[in-house]
């Protein structure tokens, strides 16, 4: 009900004070029992293992010292900009049943929105009763100028768009645009051997790994599988790091 946020704000709650926000991670650099994280005034943080999980233009510069194969393999996946324009309308103005989640737009129908989603159709109190609320995407891969248009600008290609398709009629009730300046990660050819040098960067650098929604998928199910098999691969690495004093193991934590 609360939208997608849902899912990290649980995850934080769980995690309590052991998260830090707010701090800019400025470089990472090899350390003989393991990394440390360089921050914009919080210190320097220790740990055996380090996760980057961040957009790849990022992921393309904090290990830039440590990994330039995989810093290279990063950023050259390109994240076009896109825009969303959310608009609400008295069902009454919308012909179209909406009984569908949405639609796509081919390429070859030249059309300025990429695609857009039903949202009130597909989630409940996306809208009250008596209305529906729509959600077109501008930009993209197909036509990046696009989605840096200004507002009200992307509201008129919107309101177009879903008159001659949908048959709006009239103005929306509410209107509103979010600028994204970096959109989706693009899977183009030869994106299998960027990723297959991404992923040897926990065997050139043990203890360096990466996830993200640029290696198998851009959905939350595919991020969360990624992320989750990047977890045991930390927990192993971590395991063999395993001090034996005393007759007691030791482990570090990560950051």
């Amino acid at each position: 009900r609360d939208g997608i946020a849902t899912l990290p704000t649980t995850l934080a709650a769980q995690l309590g004070s052991r998260l830090r926000l707010g701090i800019t991670v400025r470089r990472i650099v090899e350390h003989p029992r393991g990394f440390v994280v360089n921050t914009a005034g919080a210190g320097s943080i220790r740990t055996r293992a380090v996760v980057i999980a961040t957009q790849p233009h990022v992921a393309a510069d904090l290990p830039s010292g440590l990994d330039t194969a995989a810093a290279q393999a990063a950023a050259a996946i390109a994240a076009p900009p896109i825009s969303v324009v959310f608009l609400g309308y008295a069902r009454a103005q919308i012909a179209h049943p909406l009984d569908g989640i949405g639609y796509l737009a081919p390429s070859g129908e030249n059309r300025q929105v990429n695609g857009s989603l039903f949202c009130s159709t597909m989630f409940p109190h996306r809208a009250p009763n008596g209305f529906v609320s729509l959600a077109a995407y501008v930009g993209g891969d197909r036509a990046p100028e696009l989605a840096r248009l200004a507002s009200d600008e992307l509201i008129e290609i919107a309101r177009e768009e879903f008159a001659e398709l949908l048959g709006a009629n009239g103005e929306p009730v509410m209107a509103r645009v979010r600028h994204w300046p970096r959109g989706l990660p693009q899977y183009r050819l030869g994106h299998r051997d960027l990723v297959a040098t991404l992923n040897g960067i926990s065997k050139r650098r043990p203890g360096l790994f990466l996830t993200g929604n640029y290696f198998d998928g851009v959905s939350v199910a595919a991020c969360v599988a990624h992320a989750y098999n990047t977890a045991k691969h930390v927990s192993a690495h971590l395991l063999s790091q395993v001090d034996m004093v005393g007759g007691r193991r030791l482990m570090s934590g990560t950051f």
